[in-house]
């Protein structure tokens, strides 16, 4: 339940036949049909537009040009950053941990006649607060980041449009004889 909290509890399919995606939302697709297209080929673009059902894949792309059915998953949202899920866990782990054990430590020694109280409170606060460092740097990391995908529910047309360019330059060491 802590876990659950801290977390995060998570969405349960939040956009399963959203809305359909708009021209200059990112994409990932998994081409499923024509028979002969390329089958299970997964790629990635920019949506150029909407006519109908079809979505228009311009550039940037890496998807070949064709029309294709597909599977889609369209970027909406964004989940943060991993280094800074990272940073704040560490920072957050680190005052925990200090704090815990800062408290655990008491008066250090509790032995009669024993006059190590300050140090063995110091090495139990360090060793407290690196060891909530670690856990809430792990603990950040292992959460999602970066965009968050939401997968369309129905198979629908995909045209990949562009021209593809190859810029050519020919010289000829020839000398031309028709001056």
């Amino acid at each position: 339940m802590v876990v659950s909290l801290a977390v995060g509890v998570p969405k349960l399919a939040p956009a399963q036949g959203g809305p359909p995606p708009r021209p200059g939302e990112r994409v990932q697709v998994r081409i499923t049909g024509p028979e002969d297209a390329p089958v299970g080929l997964r790629c990635a673009g920019l949506v150029a537009d909407v006519v109908g059902d079809t979505i228009v894949l311009g550039q940037p792309r890496s998807c070949p040009l064709g029309s294709y059915v597909a599977d889609l998953r369209v970027a909406r949202g964004d989940r943060g950053s991993r280094l800074a899920h990272t940073g704040i866990g560490f920072v957050g782990g680190a005052l925990a941990g200090g704090v815990i054990a800062r408290i655990s430590a008491g008066d250090g020694c509790q032995i009669e006649g024993c006059d190590d109280g300050d140090l063995v409170i110091g090495i139990m606060t360090v060793v407290g607060t690196a060891a909530g460092a670690v856990i809430g740097a792990l603990v950040g990391a292992a959460l999602p980041a970066g965009p968050q995908w939401l997968t369309e529910t129905a198979t629908r047309p995909l045209r990949v449009a562009g021209v593809n360019v190859h810029p050519e330059l020919r010289l000829s060491f020839d000398e031309r004889r028709d001056r």
